[in-house]
């Protein structure tokens, strides 16, 4: 069983602070599981500690006495202030610029609510250093639920001593001061880096004590909080793009240079798989009783208009001499491409000036005297059809 070491009726479980002047414990009622912590401030009674001693002792007695209090005994020559505890995060480290992710408007509220709080400890008649505890922003603690808490950790109460003459000349001016640091902290990331003009502002007026109460401090960020939030983002922007343009030269030779390259090799790629594409990749094409691929090679590959919608069957016309010329011949040709319209007798009329020889076309190529729009047909040399049709003549003769 763990045993604790006491102070009155407290069992302590630590120590946060200790001092020849005051010694700050953290303990409890009872036993374990503990309900509830406690803030123990021990003083050992000396001439020093005694004018606080009186001050505390009328304060606790008095009806105007803080909810967080919970007992004040003298024991053994020492006297003890004792306040609720609550374990969670304070304002400086809950909003380090560094790691400070909190709605701009909420803080706002946060900001509100503890000036709030301290405004009716003023209103109480609370000493000094009880008031000046309350804003020390170690004190001030803020759960996940954003609720106040203000945790009575009385150490730096000696270092108010000297400024209480001061302090009760001008009440509000002083307590002014305090709240701006609590402003500065809670807007932190606004003020420090002075991106935000509305903000920073107002914290130089709290600063140089233009604002002569809380509520003028709060009023202030009230009325401006549109303002300053649009501020915050743009502002935040522009701060972050200037410690950063250092970072653009490098970023433009990271990302745009291989994006070039990236981009050059893929237009070669393309390039490279449409040459493919337009050569051994093409598909084979029939018209009429021709197939040819598109291959450069191919004596088909002709750049041709092809209007298969129109299917044209023009009346066979007789011609005068029926001449058969023999397909598997060598002899020179060249090509032509059907056109809409072409008949045998037209096409040899064009070029031969004679439209009786349109069947040496037509058995040349082995087709009927239909003609398809689109194919390509290979037109025989005059001279080869008059050679065969006087080599046939001499046959016959004999």
């Amino acid at each position: 069983m763990i045993k604790f070491f006491k102070e009155g009726k407290y069992s302590i479980v630590a120590t946060k602070f200790k001092n020849k002047n005051i010694t700050v414990n953290i303990g409890f009622l009872g036993e374990l599981p503990a309900k509830e912590y406690f803030i123990i401030n021990k003083f050992k009674h000396s001439d020093k500690n005694n004018i606080f001693f009186k001050k505390l002792i009328m304060y606790f007695n008095s009806k105007n006495k803080i909810e967080n209090f919970v007992d004040f005994f003298s024991m053994n020559n020492y006297f003890y202030a004792v306040f609720k505890y609550k374990e969670s995060q304070n304002l400086i480290y809950k909003y380090n610029k560094k790691v400070c992710i909190t709605d701009f408007r909420k803080r706002v509220r946060i900001f509100e609510n503890i000036c709030i709080k301290i405004k009716a400890c003023i209103f109480n008649n609370s000493p000094l250093l009880i008031l000046l505890t309350m804003a020390d922003p170690n004190n001030i603690t803020i759960d996940n639920e954003d609720n106040i808490f203000i945790n009575f950790d009385l150490r730096k109460i000696f270092n108010y001593q000297e400024q209480e003459n001061e302090y009760l000349e001008n009440k509000n001016k002083y307590i002014v001061k305090f709240i701006s640091k609590i402003f500065k902290i809670i807007f932190e990331t606004e003020v420090s880096y002075k991106y935000n003009r509305i903000m920073n502002l107002i914290y130089k007026k709290c600063e140089l004590g233009i604002h002569k109460s809380i509520e003028e401090i709060v009023l202030d960020v009230k009325n401006n909080i549109e303002e300053a939030e649009i501020s915050s983002m743009i502002e935040y922007l522009k701060y972050q793009f200037r410690i950063r343009k250092y970072l653009i030269p490098k970023l433009t030779k990271m990302v745009l240079i291989p994006s070039f390259i990236i981009a050059f090799g893929f237009l070669i790629y393309a390039k490279l798989n449409g040459l493919n594409k337009n050569s051994s990749g093409a598909k084979s094409l029939t018209i009429g009783e021709i197939t040819y691929s598109g291959n450069k090679n191919d004596a088909s590959a002709k750049s041709i208009e092809l209007d298969n919608s129109v299917a044209i069957t023009p009346e066979f016309e007789k011609s005068n001499k029926n001449i058969i010329l023999p397909q598997d011949s060598t002899e020179n040709y060249e090509d032509y491409i059907v056109q809409n319209g072409d008949t045998a007798s037209s096409i040899s009329e064009s070029k031969y000036s004679d439209k009786n020889l349109g069947s040496a076309i037509t058995s040349f190529n082995g087709i009927s005297s239909n003609l398809i729009p689109g194919s390509i047909l290979k037109i025989p040399s005059k001279n080869f059809i008059d050679s065969y049709i006087s080599g046939n003549s001499e046959n016959n003769s004999n």
